[in-house]
């Protein structure tokens, strides 16, 4: 999707202009089966690094492009969480078949081939969640096709409720409640993208993932230790090692690297302003400017006033 589609809000009356705006600004082909367009509309607003859209639709056909061009941990890399609020839709890939109605949630990979079939108007809600920003909290990002959570879990149905509460407040709250709230919803993505309450290592999955979100809730100690994180999460200093060494990392490891991540997002972020790089220093958990500025060059190539300036360009 156009990293310049962040706010809109439009109601369709031909053809034309919808399947121009579904294939420009959401890299999917729609082939209408039947017209006029019976209330076609869609409303999007940016969270955070989260966009969610409302969309009306209904008689067509959608899939993929097959051109479709992605960066790997860019803007256009990522995965569509879908809400069926309304009406219905039958999704085909491959040999596979599946109907989903009110109610239902499912997570879809546009760089996969499949055809979303809408035979009645149905109303989705829908997130793009940048692949990038999962993996920076320790989640999981990996769909093939289609992954379609069961409703029935609890867990399931709460992360639901509150990405429902989100969009309601979408493009309302201010820029620093609305990375707050972007951030809680990639967290809790990963309940669903590990099949809660399925598979014997769902116990070890959820908390290395806790170990993950401690360690990114205390970025900003400088003081920050494996001591620390270990006491604060009441587990033993081997069992918080040999957790975050069955996913290749050191717990420091991915305190040094979350620290650099957050001074990226902050050094960019149009939402929070000229940040200075004292600011950004101090609220990363450095010690000193100084110290920032040598980590930041070691792993972007460039001081963070250069990658400032460059990101707002």
């Amino acid at each position: 999707m156009s990293s310049k589609l962040q706010q809109w809000d439009v109601k369709f009356t031909n053809a034309e202009s919808w399947t121009t705006v579904m294939a420009e600004g959401y890299d999917v082909r729609s082939t209408l089966t039947r017209s006029p367009l019976p209330g076609y509309s869609i409303k999007a607003r940016q969270l955070g690094e989260i966009q969610v859209t409302s969309v009306r639709l209904a008689w067509q056909n959608i899939s993929p492009l097959e051109n479709r061009f992605k960066e790997v941990g860019g803007a256009d890399d990522y995965l569509y969480f879908k809400i069926v609020q309304s009406g219905a839709f039958d999704l085909v890939s491959g040999k596979n078949e599946q109907s989903f109605g009110p109610g239902s949630v499912l997570f879809v990979n546009p760089d996969s081939f499949f055809t979303e079939i809408y035979r009645e108007p149905t109303e989705l809600l829908l997130l793009r969640l940048p692949k990038k920003a999962l993996r920076e909290r320790g989640g999981h990002d990996a769909v093939q096709r289609y992954l379609a959570p069961d409703v029935r879990c609890p867990d399931v149905r709460a992360v639901s409720e509150f990405v429902q509460f989100i969009e309601r407040h979408s493009g309302v709250v201010s820029p620093y409640l609305s990375d707050q709230l972007s951030g809680q919803c990639l967290d809790v993505m990963d309940t669903l993208l590990t099949h809660p309450g399925k598979g014997a290592d769902r116990p070890r999955v959820a908390t290395a993932f806790h170990a993950k979100q401690t360690i990114i809730r205390l970025l900003g100690e400088q003081r920050l230790s494996v001591e620390r994180i270990a006491e604060e999460m009441g587990v033993s200093l081997n069992q918080l090692n040999r957790l975050m060494k069955a996913d290749g990392l050191s717990p420091m490891r991915f305190v040094w690297q979350m620290r650099l991540e957050r001074a990226s997002r902050l050094l960019s972020s149009p939402a929070h302003g000229r940040v200075s790089i004292k600011e950004v220093a101090y609220r990363c958990g450095f010690s000193s400017e100084a110290h920032f500025s040598r980590a930041f060059r070691s792993r972007y190539s460039m001081t963070p006033r250069e990658f400032q300036r460059r990101s707002n360009r």
